[in-house]
């Protein structure tokens, strides 16, 4: 990624959003070095977008994207993966190497994985991080609603009651259980 391609997306997706002229925004990014170049910071103050950056180590808790989608969506890609090579549901190549996923098998797994992803999790996740909240506190509230009071998310589920592996402890994202759901599918469209 460069310096222009950055500029191109802040126009583009960050500015072209609906409302980005009437109100403030907030942007929030990784500490990459080129999000801090003056260029980036004058365009988005030019725009009223105020520009934060996470720390390292820190991105699980602040990108909400990460935290609610990203890390279960992949963890049910690579079971899937890890399954099709244990399963032996592969052939190998004249030298006795394994051969690679098709990536047609590949593209089918990550379009059945996405299917069963709940988009109100990332939702609450903009919420709870209170990256989407009114600039105001105006909606402080909504947050107490959606966490206890010490700040752990508030399960609305009886199935992620009952299951105590929840990945990232801090989200609701996906629980064991509905991993396990998600790779019985995967494995019913391979039959």
């Amino acid at each position: 990624m460069d310096q222009m391609l950055t500029l191109d997306w802040i126009k583009t997706v960050g500015l072209g959003r609906p409302g980005a002229f009437l109100k403030k925004s907030l942007l929030v990014l990784d500490a990459f070095r080129l999000y801090r170049m003056d260029t980036i910071k004058s365009v988005l103050t030019q725009n009223r977008s105020d520009l934060t950056t996470i720390l390292g180590g820190m991105t699980n808790l602040w990108q909400p994207f990460d935290v609610a989608a990203s890390k279960p969506f992949k963890d049910a890609i690579q079971e899937k993966l890890n399954n099709w090579m244990r399963d032996g549901a592969h052939s190998h190549t004249s030298g006795g190497n394994m051969r690679t996923v098709m990536l047609t098998d590949i593209t089918k797994r990550i379009a059945v994985v996405w299917e069963v992803f709940d988009p109100s999790m990332i939702k609450k996740r903009f919420l709870i991080t209170c990256i989407s909240n009114a600039l105001e506190s105006t909606e402080d509230e909504k947050v107490l609603l959606e966490t206890g009071s010490d700040g752990e998310d508030v399960s609305t589920s009886d199935e992620e009651a009952r299951d105590s592996n929840l990945y990232y402890t801090d989200s609701t994202a996906v629980t064991d259980s509905q991993i396990q759901a998600i790779t019985e599918m995967l494995d019913a469209d391979d039959k």
